[in-house]
């Protein structure tokens, strides 16, 4: 699912720069929707910032995980698809480079989705042997939802499927325009996001709450929607499996916690039954909420963000049914 990530390495001064290449006016989406159709030879700069050659439309198209199967059926080109490379047989670089020998690809979509990317991460420096094997590799960077639409009409486009393509762009756009318009002015509201519970082994098998950190689409998600992460940014920590603190929670003391109403553990505890956290201000106010996604798919995420739009700021999320 789009939280299943691994966060590469960076600073803020990195993290500036990947949000200006997400809003980047020479983005190639912009560029290629002024054609009136694709035209190959193709050289385009990925997230990586690097200058990739599509010769001629790609046929057989390798993803890195099945995520990116379900963008590519957004975009309407599933039908493309010949190896999905990321499996259990697959995790390391090698097996994939195996994999993608065999299955001869013509063009290749890389990495998992929600990976914060930008030129120098580990994500671009992992794909470098990789670009001379003979076919164009595209690399990814969704952790924000502005660039996955973006990325919608631009990887529909290199594939010769611009219409469906340029519909899910532009619906995903669309949402994307109504839930800040309708949530501005609005308070920002500080949000914890629980994705679920760990186990520390060397912790003396302690369990404690899991929440979604910075730098990830649902990060962007959240800010998107009119709330703000109280989780920070770490190097090297993995934002998909973030250990809160009961300190951390108290300091920060959210608006409104997200979680998943799963008993998927004999450990696990509904927030609101929770003894040491009956003090935080969205447990005595009941500013709860149970996301209703488990996996954060592409074909869902028009959805998934008027669900938190609804959460953080309902009064905003009934401007928009009104007005439809």
């Amino acid at each position: 699912m789009l939280s299943s990530i691994v966060l590469a390495s960076g600073c803020s001064s990195e993290q500036s720069q990947n949000k200006q290449l997400v809003n980047d006016p020479d983005s190639p989406a912009l560029k290629l929707k002024a054609a009136k159709q694709t035209e190959y030879p193709l050289v385009l700069k990925d997230a990586c910032r690097e200058e990739v050659t599509i010769p001629s439309e790609p046929q057989r198209v390798a993803v890195d995980n099945d995520e990116l199967k379900d963008f590519m059926k957004v975009i309407g080109a599933s039908d493309k698809i010949v190896e999905v490379t990321e499996d259990s047989a697959s995790s390391l670089w090698g097996a994939r480079e195996t994999i993608l020998a065999k299955s001869k690809p013509d063009f290749f979509i890389y990495p998992a989705p929600s990976v914060l990317v930008y030129p120098g991460s580990e994500m671009c420096m992992n794909i470098q042997s990789f670009r001379t094997m003979g076919f164009p590799i595209w690399v990814t960077g969704h952790s924000e939802i502005a660039r996955i639409a973006s990325d919608m009409l631009t990887v529909g486009i290199i594939l010769n499927r611009r219409e469906l393509a340029e519909q899910a762009s532009d619906k995903l756009g669309k949402v994307i325009a109504q839930v800040k318009e309708a949530r501005k002015g609005m308070p920002v509201k500080k949000i914890y996001w629980e994705l679920g519970y760990n186990r520390s082994f060397s912790k003396n098998n302690q369990v404690s709450s899991v929440g979604v950190g910075k730098n990830t689409l649902e990060d962007d998600l959240l800010s998107t929607a009119g709330g703000e992460n109280i989780l920070p940014w770490l190097d090297n920590q993995s934002p998909d499996s973030f250990p809160t603190t009961l300190e951390q929670l108290r300091k920060a003391d959210p608006d409104l916690i997200l979680y998943q109403n799963y008993f998927r553990s004999p450990e696990y505890v509904p927030p609101e039954e929770r003894e040491e956290w009956q003090s935080l201000r969205a447990i005595r106010t009941s500013q709860l909420y149970v996301y209703p996604f488990d996996e954060m798919r592409y074909s869902g995420l028009p959805d998934n963000l008027m669900a938190l739009l609804k959460a953080i700021h309902p009064e905003a999320y009934s401007r928009i049914t009104v007005n439809n």
